[in-house]
């Protein structure tokens, strides 16, 4: 074991035993795939202060007030084609893919490599195939060296119910933008709400059954 993995283990081991939980490495993105995928979401150094330990998330209205509906349509397909070109530059080409829920067969996949800009993205996604499995590495090394001392990192074992709230709150529409929606829209933040948070409890409840 290195002198500086020793040393970041033990602050961990330091601060689980301070505070009796510790974010999940899951939290804390890698710092070369987020240089390789800028996005618009996150800020990392040097523009964030060099007392900051972590990348930090930038609230933003990414989804607009009247995307409810096109998002609970189909969220993968929301997720894909609009919300990735609109939080990065870097995935703008995907705004040219065809919906997903038309992807049936090999030639749709085919047609759309034929396209030297999705292409490239693809390219560039294999590339850091690798870069992902030592980041998932690290994550499980550091999780399992959490519960070996006896403290549950904070996220649980791999498994997460997200609250609907937050997930629109923080991710998609912004404190401002979740604000002005209660009140405007608060009939339809409801019903969309109750929609998604059927998905990841449904999840969760597959992990542990």
């Amino acid at each position: 074991m290195t002198t500086r993995r020793a040393t970041y283990l033990e602050e961990i081991h330091e601060r689980v035993r301070r505070y009796g939980y510790l974010r999940r490495p899951l939290f804390i993105a890698s710092g070369p795939i987020s240089e390789a995928f800028p996005a618009k979401t996150t800020k990392l150094p040097p523009w964030l202060p060099v007392t900051a330990r972590m990348n930090e998330f930038c609230e933003g209205e990414y989804m607009m007030a009247n995307e409810y509906d096109l998002y609970m349509k189909d969220p993968s397909d929301y997720n894909l084609r609009v919300m990735l070109p609109r939080t990065s530059d870097f995935f703008a080409p995907f705004k040219k893919l065809p919906p997903m829920r038309g992807m049936m067969g090999a030639s749709v996949f085919l047609s759309m490599l034929a396209d030297p800009e999705i292409a490239a993205i693809v390219k560039k996604l294999q590339s850091m195939v690798g870069e992902q499995q030592k980041y998932m590495n690290a994550q499980m090394e550091i999780t399992s060296y959490i519960r070996a001392h006896g403290y549950p990192p904070l996220g649980g074992f791999g498994m997460m119910a997200q609250s609907a709230f937050d997930h629109f709150a923080d991710a998609l529409r912004g404190t401002k933008g979740i604000v002005m929606d209660i009140y405007r829209q608060p009939r339809n933040c409801m019903r969309r709400w109750s929609g998604i948070s059927i998905f990841p409890s449904k999840q969760a409840l597959k992990t542990i059954l």
